[in-house]
Parts: structure tokens; C-alpha cells; sequence
């Protein structure tokens, strides 16, 4: 990895993307029950041509997102250069970071509970470097697994539900997981997204460069 100027693409599943997907879906699923039927002349609700049709769009709305993934990008860049990390969508920086010495790592994980786009049983994986109020928070999915391979796995703090903390009472614990939570809200507000890969590598610029920093 160039420690110089690294750019990693973000959001590879954006919104636009996951939006679209599902509108092909349902259209997909709905222009196959609709020729299913008119082939079959048959009139009223046809369950053997709906089981067919949810199939069809099922595969046509996986054979998109398989299509458009590379080819649809968010427009959305996380810049790691010598002197600052930032991110930028279309020429316009939006989270920036000066690196020097008054930085917070912060690293938080949680479980995902349902399945869906991200299988249950994965972990959310977060990281934010925190300057003067300002945040550029990063994340990824991944396998427990694989999670577990990682090389700086014990800095990722479980992200505590809130009642479970007031019920603790550890005041140090407390701020921690405050800390974390706020960590979280601006993830989910502005979180850059990076692939497992890239994430890794995010990591290993952050173990290089952080011991500039005095972390």
C-alpha cells in the first residue's frame, strides 16, 4: 500500500444502488406474473404464476446488483494522504481530518440481528478518528470469523445498548460507550463505507500512521 496517498472507493452498495434494486425487483416480479398469466389465459390470482414470478424477480433484480456494482459507483472517495484523511464526493470535501497530534481513535463493533443485505451474525465494524467535534467515521461488514483474524481485533469495543449501560453504573464504562454511541449516530449520518479489503488496508494505514499522531 502507498503510505503517500492512498484513495479507497466508499459506498459500493449506496443508496441510489439498493433503491434501484429493489424497484427492479418488484417490477420484475410483476411483468413476470403478468406474461405468465396472459400465457396461460388464466383470470384472478394464479399462485403457481406469483411463486414463478417472485423467482423471476428475484433473479433479475441479483443479476442487476451483480451487473451494476462495479459499474455504478457513489461518486464517494476516502482520501488517506501524509498530512490529512477526508472524504469527497464529486470535487467537494466533506469529513476532514488534520493529522496531527489532538486526534480520538474510537473502534466499536455490533452484531447484526437480522439478516438481509448484511447475513445475520456478522459484525458491524466501526472506526472514527475524532478531532475538535468533527468525525470521519469508516466501516465495514465481516464474518466473526474473519473478524477474529484481524490484527488490532481487541480494539473493537462491543457497542452496549443504552439501558444496559445506565444499568452498570461504571461511570468509566459509561463515558466510554457515550463516546462510542456518538461515534455510531455519525456513522450512520455519514459513515464511508469501505469493502473488507479495503478495510484491512484502512487499518494498517491507521496502525502506521497513528504513532505520529501520539494514539
Amino acid at each position: 500500500m502507498n503510505l503517500t496517498n492512498t484513495v479507497l472507493e466508499v459506498d459500493r452498495e449506496h443508496r441510489a444502488l439498493q433503491a434501484t434494486i429493489i424497484l427492479s425487483f418488484f417490477l420484475g416480479a410483476l411483468a413476470s406474473y403478468s406474461l405468465i398469466s396472459l400465457a396461460l389465459q388464466v383470470s384472478g390470482v394464479n399462485l403457481i404464476a406469483a411463486a414463478v414470478a417472485l423467482g423471476a424477480g428475484f433473479l433479475i433484480s441479483k443479476g442487476l446488483e451483480f451487473w451494476l456494482k462495479d459499474r455504478w459507483r457513489s461518486g464517494r472517495r476516502l482520501h488517506l494522504e501524509t498530512n490529512r484523511y477526508y472524504t469527497q464526493k464529486r470535487q467537494r470535501v466533506q469529513q476532514d481530518i488534520q493529522l496531527k497530534s489532538d486526534i480520538d481513535l474510537l473502534f466499536w463493533r455490533f452484531t447484526i440481528k437480522r439478516g438481509g443485505r448484511i447475513p445475520k451474525g456478522w459484525y458491524l465494524l466501526g472506526c472514527a478518528l475524532q478531532q475538535d467535534g468533527n468525525y470521519l467515521p469508516v466501516y465495514s461488514f465481516m464474518p466473526a470469523t474473519e473478524f477474529e483474524q484481524l490484527p488490532q481485533a481487541e480494539r473493537f469495543i462491543e457497542l452496549s445498548p443504552k439501558k444496559r449501560m445506565e444499568k452498570d453504573g461504571d461511570l468509566r464504562l459509561l463515558g466510554q460507550q457515550k463516546r462510542l454511541h456518538t461515534a455510531e449516530i455519525f456513522r450512520w449520518n455519514e459513515g464511508a463505507e469501505l469493502s473488507r479489503d479495503d478495510f484491512r488496508l484502512f487499518l494498517e494505514r491507521i496502525a502506521t500512521d497513528s504513532s505520529r499522531w501520539g494514539v
